[in-house]
């Protein structure tokens, strides 16, 4: 992040998604406070030259425009995670935060002190994000290079775990079956060097939702936000879980606290909140929220079949047609894989709920 004015805010946010979102030509913090629902706004920048970084960091009052704190760090590059620890901890005193014991334990451990591999990290984060074969490919590649480099580092593991989650849902690169093999061995390794890492509780959740072992996806997603009780996203793992179950009304709370947290939120999002409206028969609530998902990603798969299952049910059958023909064409494949993936719930009543439109409209079998 940076700026050249101390009464203006620039920011780059990774939604919900990994999709980043930018605020170009910078935001006042008084409209970024209203625009987040925050109280505070941290701005800097992030200076390389040679083997030496500059990092100038300032935490700004949103309402008042005030500056709480502000300070420059000149380090060598190995010095950057003491930076960012430094910088951490600064903010968290002047604002007097009380920090869950989850936070205080995720802000102790960074995960690594490879500065390689943490580069790595990052470049692999930002390929996954894609959500493309190409992008997948890449990440995993990357995601394997940080753990080499850093054979301790668990969210390296997970990482890895999480491509080939992917790649077992949308199968890209290779078979389904053979990429959630993979998932297991990974996201174990992850949890064995940290057992308290929330990344990994996240993929284990999703692992066993694909597994269809629901009841320990809840138990998995219910301890990522134990462990991040204020993180968006795994406010959007206990509403999977539980929309899976068959308790669609206990996961929109969830959606909504999600959403409040984070209004940036991406096209991941806007499918949980259809998929649990769909499961709760609001079909025109489900209609429009994926919708605005496939707005946000047109290429999302999921997002498509649930809308086209809903449009069945709002007595649009031809729009539906045209959905899945737009949407097949564009992946140049059969949809099969996709349509039983739409087979995630507990009963086999919301499974059916999900398939029997499309089947009534001719789009499956």
């Amino acid at each position: 992040m940076e700026t050249a004015r101390q009464d203006r805010v620039g920011y780059r946010h990774r939604d919900l998604d990994g999709q980043v979102v930018d605020r170009l030509g910078f935001l006042d913090a008084a409209k970024l406070r209203r625009a987040l629902g925050v109280g505070y706004v941290v701005e800097g920048s992030v200076r390389k030259a040679g083997k030496r970084v500059r990092v100038t960091a300032q935490l700004i009052d949103a309402a008042s425009g005030g500056h709480l704190w502000a300070e420059r760090y000149d380090r060598d590059l190995e010095d950057i995670f003491a930076v960012q620890d430094d910088v951490t901890h600064e903010i968290v005193g002047a604002l007097a935060v009380k920090l869950t014991q989850g936070e205080a334990r995720a802000l102790a451990n960074p995960g690594t002190h490879n500065v390689d591999c943490y580069d790595l990290l990052l470049r692999g984060r930002e390929q996954f994000y894609q959500f493309t074969a190409k992008g997948n490919a890449t990440a995993l590649g990357l995601f394997e290079q940080a753990a080499a480099s850093d054979p301790r580092c668990a969210e390296a593991e997970a990482r890895i775990a999480q491509v080939y989650l992917a790649e077992h849902r949308f199968a890209w690169n290779m078979p389904a079956d053979k990429a959630l093999s993979f998932v297991d061995v990974h996201v174990g390794k992850a949890l064995a060097i940290d057992s308290n890492l929330r990344l990994a509780f996240s993929v284990l959740g999703y692992l066993r939702s694909f597994e269809k072992r629901y009841g320990d996806a809840l138990v998995a997603f219910e301890r990522w936000h134990a462990l991040a009780p204020n993180d968006a996203d795994s406010l959007i793992g206990v509403s999977s879980g539980l929309t899976s179950l068959g308790r669609g009304g206990e996961a929109l709370p969830y959606l909504e606290r999600s959403m409040r947290l984070n209004p940036n939120y991406g096209h991941l999002t806007l499918y949980s909140l259809g998929r649990t409206y769909f499961q709760l028969e609001r079909f025109e609530d489900a209609a429009k929220a994926l919708q605005r998902s496939l707005v946000r990603s047109p290429t999302f798969v999921p997002s498509a079949l649930y809308r086209a299952a809903a449009l069945v049910r709002l007595g649009q059958p031809e729009e539906a047609r045209k959905l899945w023909a737009e949407t097949r064409a564009r992946e140049g494949r059969d949809l099969g894989l996709f349509v039983a993936n739409l087979d995630e719930y507990a009963n086999p009543a919301d499974s059916a709920r999900v398939t029997q439109p499309l089947r009534e409209a001719g789009l499956i079998p």
